[in-house]
């Protein structure tokens, strides 16, 4: 991650899937300094947000910022997100966005964004401790049954296990843009 000024911002173009990602990262003290920074339409978004997801929204709306600059050689400074009725992010029709796909992922005061033309989607969590309840909300029975084998044959951190098989399903879900319409259990 590359500092830039109240914030740390770092993206890359993936040649093989020739979208634009973007990651962000800015400190809970840094979101005032830069509110002013965000539209309108996502400053009034932000205060309707809770408390302990506002950092993580202002830094994926910076992100989006820098990648619609870098998407459109400079064409396009102030992208608008509506959603779709799935709750997807769609870009409003602006200069150079009108066929390019959005996917934004934000927790606690780190994003992930992604710029492009097709179908993907992105997903950026926390690793922290998953209660065996929550497993079973969202893996399938040949999926927990395979999470259980892998633990006991490797020294693989549950957590993390966890955090990265829901975050792939989440990343899908976007991807095929069902959002959790459809049950993660489902998908395998």
């Amino acid at each position: 991650l590359q500092p830039c000024g109240l914030f740390t911002i770092h993206s890359e173009f993936c040649a093989r899937w020739q979208i634009r990602l973007a990651q962000a990262y800015m400190k809970r003290a840094d979101v005032a300094g830069v509110l002013k920074m965000l539209s309108e339409a996502d400053q009034i978004r932000y205060g309707k947000i809770s408390p302990k997801r506002q950092c993580g929204f202002v830094a994926s709306r910076l992100a989006l910022r820098a990648l619609s600059v870098q998407f459109t050689d400079g064409g396009c400074v102030d992208p608008v997100v509506r959603h779709d009725a799935n709750g997807a992010p769609v870009l409003v029709d602006e200069v150079g966005l009108s066929d390019v796909t959005v996917s934004i992922s934000h927790t606690k005061n780190a994003a992930l964004v992604a710029l492009g033309r097709g179908r993907f989607g992105v997903d950026i969590e926390s690793i922290r401790p998953r209660e065996e309840r929550w497993a079973r909300a969202f893996l399938s029975l040949g999926e927990l049954k395979e999470m259980g084998e892998m633990i006991a044959r490797m020294d693989v951190n549950p957590d993390v296990l966890l955090t990265t098989w829901w975050s792939a399903k989440e990343a899908y879900l976007k991807a095929t843009r069902e959002g959790l319409y459809t049950h993660p259990g489902e998908i395998t």
